[in-house]
């Protein structure tokens, strides 16, 4: 079975620890196991550096992934010149689970006016006045094309919506 296992580790910074340089020997020294490494390459403000990796490993538990990919990382990091910090965060996920994580959007659904008006069966005009309106939720964010909302905050709006038939009523014109 394979796993996606995420090894950290951390520890105190005696200056510029971790280089690139090191972290970059620490990709080609992993290879086989298809590596993504991060880690921190200057000094960090809280004294405490790290470094960790993402390995693809074959195991037949949990368990024996976490060793293997504990094991690959200790050896390896060993053989450039890393520092030997403790582990501080482990994660193994099985490749299939990983993968359709992979899939999933990272980001909430958005709307802009077009799809509010679509949403509520109006016009774009009629759209951009109910989203003036006090009630509505403000705007997650505005763009040059306009406004854009989380689509849950909207939904809310529509949950709680009195619709009423035909047109709203002009105003009276100050004299």
């Amino acid at each position: 079975m394979e796993w996606s296992v995420a090894v950290e580790v951390a520890g105190k910074v005696v200056f510029n620890e971790v280089k690139d340089e090191e972290l970059d020997k620490l990709v080609d020294h992993l290879l086989p196991h298809h590596p993504s490494v991060s880690g921190t390459a200057e000094e960090p403000t809280d004294e405490l550096g790290r470094y960790g990796v993402r390995l693809v490993v074959k195991a037949p538990s949990p368990d024996k992934a976490v060793s293997e990919a504990i094991s690959l990382l200790t050896k390896a990091s060993m053989d450039v010149g890393l520092p030997e910090w403790p582990v501080v965060r482990v994660e193994a996920t099985e490749w299939g689970e990983f993968e359709r994580e992979l899939e999933r959007p990272t980001y909430p659904d958005l709307m802009g006016v077009s799809e509010l008006a679509e949403l509520l069966g109006v016009s774009r005009h009629r759209a951009s006045e109910l989203a003036r309106t006090t009630h509505f939720p403000r705007p997650t964010a505005e763009l040059a094309s306009g406004p854009v909302w989380f689509e849950t905050n909207v939904q809310r709006f529509v949950q709680d919506w009195k619709r009423e038939p035909g047109r709203p009523r002009k105003m009276a014109a100050a004299e």
